[in-house]
This record gives structure tokens, C-alpha cells and sequence, in this order.
């Protein structure tokens, strides 16, 4: 133990040479300049992260827009297309009413998700009365009418009366 003491006490004054030095160097003009760039330094990466922070903000933010406006649009052209096939139809409803023959031309009407003319939609007022149940739905669900409870062939019924036609069903 008596052989470490001399170390102990030669690294202690090694050590207190250190300080010094290091107090020595912290007085030097120098040295002030560094601790002020340093603490620039920090406040300048603080800012940084401050403006990556309110970027990602604003990122999320245009990204929620992006996103409702594209919903937007979604609902948007779904209401043009129902709007246009109800203008359409409105118009067909029209001519349809000078048709008085059962078996003469009906105007067809389009389907309001579409704004296409409905599949195997019948020509003639005849022609209603051969649609089976599921067709007579069909029919209904894509003018967006309800006629559920209704038997088959007041249904049918239902449906020429609503593409408007002039004469009288038998």
C-alpha cells in the first residue's frame, strides 16, 4: 500500500495540473467565443426541431385535406350522377306520359348510380308485366323507390305508373 501512495498522490497533482489548465484555458478570450457558439449551436438545433415538429404538423394537416377533399369529390360526383339520372328520367317520365298504348315505346329510364339507362328495363308497358320479383326490385333499387310489400303484379303496376306512363293498365 505504501508503494501506491506515490501514484495516488502523482495522479492527484497530475489531476490539479489538468484544472488548472483547463481554468487557465476557460479565461482565454477564446474560450468564451466557444461556449457562446456552443450555446448558439444548441439553440439553433432546438429551432430545428422545432420547425420539424410543425412541419409534421402541417404535413398531417394537409394530409387530413387531401383526404376529405377527395371524399368530397367522392360524394360530389355520386350527388352529379343521381342528380343528371333524375333529370333524365324526369324528362322520359314526360314523354312517356303521351304513350297510351300498352304495347307501344316507353322511354327508358336510367339508373340514378349510373346515370346509365337500367338493364332490361321493358320498352313497353306490356313488357312490365314479365318482370319476376327480383327484376322488379332490381328495377326499383336503382330509381330508388320502395315498393317491398307490395305483391308482384302491383308492383309491376308500380312501376309503369312511375315511368310515367299515359294509357291504362289492364
Amino acid at each position: 500500500m505504501a508503494a501506491q501512495s506515490p501514484a495516488i498522490a502523482e495522479i492527484a497533482l497530475q489531476l490539479e495540473a489538468a484544472a488548472a489548465q483547463i481554468h487557465v484555458l476557460s479565461t482565454l478570450p477564446g474560450a468564451e467565443r466557444f461556449e457562446y457558439i456552443k450555446q448558439a449551436i444548441e439553440d439553433v438545433k432546438a429551432q430545428v426541431e422545432t420547425v420539424k415538429n410543425e412541419v409534421s404538423a402541417i404535413d398531417g394537416k394537409i394530409d387530413k385535406m387531401r383526404s376529405d377533399f377527395e371524399l368530397h369529390r367522392t360524394v360530389t360526383t355520386k350527388y352529379n350522377t343521381k342528380v343528371e339520372a333524375r333529370v333524365h328520367n324526369e324528362r322520359m317520365r314526360t314523354a312517356n306520359k303521351r304513350v297510351t298504348d300498352t304495347n307501344a315505346g316507353l322511354a327508358a329510364l336510367y339508373d340514378l348510380r349510373t346515370n346509365k339507362p337500367i338493364h332490361n328495363f321493358p320498352l313497353t308497358a306490356n313488357g312490365f308485366h314479365q318482370l319476376d320479383r327480383s327484376t322488379c326490385d332490381r328495377i326499383c333499387c336503382a330509381l330508388d323507390w320502395a315498393a317491398p310489400s307490395l305483391s308482384l303484379r302491383d308492383q309491376q303496376n308500380f312501376l309503369i305508373d312511375q315511368t310515367g306512363f299515359g294509357g291504362t293498365i289492364d
